[in-house]
């Protein structure tokens, strides 16, 4: 049952990161006013091989070598609503941009998945009541630009200033942050591939009861830090 459940959570995760690749793909498409067509998609396809091998070496029972900081324990907080999941994930992103140069961004044009509430199950028994949680991508645009290993490292140090347990994981492009909330939320930033562009950004919530997803609620497609 424990190994159902572990492949049951690596074929979600794969199906993200999948979703995810093909978003970042059509995103530098639309940045170079291209259309994707198939060298995108075999570029998309391999960007998910990636990601998959990761997950099923990382976050699927490979186990985390890296202890947490002292006094963190998981305490998840589980939204009592679309609209609370949704502004604590926005939250943190504007506190992190908060932490790099005035004016910096969070741009999520091209990311079809960005502000999505995907189910938190591969295969849900009643569609409408599976939980579901907040995702969140887009590219970190700093004014005048500014190098990635330095703006990764710097949002690094931001993370583990709240007390998160923030670790680099392989085999994800290097340098990358993964930073863990106490309270379940997830954020994690990535070197870009090419690497003279924007890093990737990405958060998600902790699962909530689908029975509270709203389709009136707009995730803002630029973000700016706190003013």
């Amino acid at each position: 049952m424990k190994v159902a459940c572990s492949l049951r959570r690596c074929f979600r995760s794969a199906i993200r990161v999948v979703i995810m690749a093909f978003d970042e793909v059509g995103a530098l498409a639309s940045t170079l006013e291209k259309p994707m067509g198939m060298y995108g998609i075999r570029t998309a396809a391999a960007i998910a091989a990636a990601y998959v091998l990761a997950v099923s070496m990382v976050g699927c029972g490979a186990g985390n070598p890296d202890p947490p900081p002292p006094g963190w324990e998981l305490k998840e907080v589980v939204p009592q609503s679309h609209q609370q999941a949704q502004d604590t994930l926005l939250w943190y992103l504007r506190r992190t941009l908060s932490a790099l140069p005035p004016g910096t961004t969070l741009d999520s044009h091209g990311f079809a998945s960005s502000g999505s509430t995907p189910w938190c199950e591969d295969e849900p028994k009643d569609p409408k009541a599976a939980p579901i949680h907040v995702v969140s991508i887009g590219r970190v645009e700093v004014p005048g630009g500014m190098d990635p290993a330095e703006l990764i490292a710097k949002v690094g140090e931001a993370w583990r200033s709240w007390g998160w347990h923030v670790i680099e994981r392989d085999p994800f492009r290097k340098p990358n942050q993964f930073g863990y909330g106490p309270d379940g939320y997830r954020l994690q930033i990535d070197m870009p591939n090419p690497p003279n562009y924007p890093p990737i950004l990405q958060g998600i919530s902790p699962c909530f009861s689908g029975e509270l997803a709203r389709s009136d609620l707009d995730f803002p497609s630029v973000i700016g830090g706190r003013g």
